[in-house]
């Protein structure tokens, strides 16, 4: 199989540009459910593995407020909700932002950055996306006794454990590690592995002893605070926010995504082959709804996410990015 037809954009009732890519969803017990395009496919999964090395951080141990396990899982925009919470975390920790080797940055929102400049206030690494996660790191390195120099590069304790579950839970070597736009390591394994790694945390009761707490507060504040997980105008916090707590959606850099499902106890993942993301968002929302029986959700809800209005620079709507609707091959 290859990557089939995920995404088209329309512009004067053309097709302008077409977007390729693939998926899967995996039950807890890391069945194929369902898949679209190249099941055997490969991704570097970026950000949209953060719920993974969460669970790493909590099931060595760390305590987390819920609120700072979904920042852990969270590429946030920077908004005052998160940058409220980073400064308590790092300031709980006795830390500050020059700990974090993530890169400065100012907030994803225009008006957000000119508040900013409003007070004077510079660019930080607060206003990274990935902050809340080099948090949750450095969190476990002092819970772990590690030293938090380097605590980023692939030789750290920290990121051996962080390897190690990922193996462990997805059930398959990773031989290939490159580095993220965060400067954290950024595994490379299938979509299947994948999947199967996120599918163990919808099935806590299924784990043992600090294991079945991390996947149980992974669910729960992701679900809680999906806010904080993206930003009020992130497509993977709104439709999390419209799941009625039956999913929790997370993108990645590059046309990823990802969707835990704690009631269905599965998972699925997408990656757009040319890594655009508006197209990631429209497909991902395309894939929930064909699987909306399956998985019970509401289709009315994801139906509305299934397309994206585009706009010109007066604000006239001048095409959309619509998913292609190719239907998936179910096991």
């Amino acid at each position: 199989m290859k990557n089939i037809l995920m995404a088209e954009i329309i512009r004067g009732n053309t097709v302008e540009s077409m977007h390729y890519g693939s998926g899967v969803l995996v039950s807890f017990e890391g069945e194929l459910l369902a898949f679209w395009g190249d099941e055997n496919g490969k991704l570097f999964p970026r950000s949209a593995m953060k719920s993974i090395q969460t669970f790493t951080i909590l099931s060595h141990g760390t305590k987390l407020t819920d609120k700072q396990a979904a920042l852990a899982c969270a590429s946030h925009h920077g908004e005052e909700i998160h940058s409220k919470e980073i400064n308590s975390w790092l300031s709980d920790m006795k830390l500050t932002s020059e700990h974090l080797s993530c890169g400065i940055e100012l907030p994803r929102n225009p008006e957000d950055r000119q508040l900013l400049r409003e007070q004077n206030i510079d660019s930080s690494r607060i206003y990274h996306n990935c902050s809340g996660k080099h948090c949750g790191q450095l969190a476990l390195c002092q819970n772990q006794g590690w030293d938090i120099e380097n605590y980023h590069l692939i030789g750290h304790p920290a990121q051996k454990a962080m390897l190690n579950v990922f193996q462990d839970l997805a059930q398959e070597d990773i031989d290939v590690v490159g580095i993220d736009g965060c400067t954290l390591p950024a595994p490379y394994l299938s979509l299947q592995g994948f999947a199967r790694a996120l599918a163990k945390i919808t099935a806590p009761n299924l784990l043992k002893g600090k294991m079945q707490d991390a996947a149980a507060q992974i669910i729960k504040s992701t679900i809680k605070f999906p806010y904080l997980t993206g930003g009020t105008r992130s497509p993977n916090s709104i439709m999390t926010a419209a799941s009625s707590k039956k999913f929790f959606a997370k993108n990645g850099a590059e046309g990823v995504y990802a969707v835990i499902f704690p009631l269905a106890n599965a998972a699925m993942v997408l990656k757009i082959a040319d890594g655009n993301m508006r197209a990631a968002n429209v497909a991902i929302a395309g894939m929930l709804n064909q699987m909306a029986d399956t998985l019970d959700l509401d289709k009315d809800v994801l139906a509305r996410f299934s397309s994206e209005d585009m706009f010109n620079s007066v604000n006239q709507k001048i095409g959309q990015c619509q998913f292609s609707k190719i239907m998936p091959i179910i096991n």
